[in-house]
């Protein structure tokens, strides 16, 4: 996957998971659940676009399994910060499960979609080289 087929993909994410939060927004009408979710966006847009140039230098190594490691542990501690940044918005921000845990859900599913998908293409470019 080139470099700028992936930043148009994440720019699309973006913009979905955007409407979806104000979406949410107009029912809760709050200020911290904006900053909130917009933290969360941040975090996933940062941690897809690290990773996706991450995997394209890891596939090029010798190490035929350091791709996978990479792929692995990134998951793991996505699930770790995105367990932390749900305490911080209930704690911080006085927002409650119910109002987070749907538009949390989708934001998760579809920036992990759109990391698996571009690291499938990276990986399979590298077999076919």
């Amino acid at each position: 996957m080139s470099n700028t087929k992936f930043i148009v993909l994440l720019f699309i994410t973006i913009f979905i998971n955007a409407v979806l939060v104000y979406l949410f927004a107009a029912k809760t009408i709050s200020n911290n659940y904006i900053l909130g979710m917009s933290l969360i966006i941040v975090f996933f847009t940062i941690f897809c676009s690290s990773l996706f140039f991450f995997g394209k230098m890891t596939v090029q190594s010798k190490n035929k399994f350091l791709f996978s490691r990479v792929f692995i542990i990134s998951i793991i501690f996505k699930m770790i910060m995105v367990i932390l940044l749900v305490l911080i918005m209930i704690k911080k921000f006085d927002l409650t499960t119910e109002q987070i845990i749907i538009p949390i859900i989708f934001i998760y599913i579809s920036f992990t979609t759109l990391e698996t998908i571009s690291l499938m293409k990276i990986s399979n470019k590298k077999k076919l080289a």
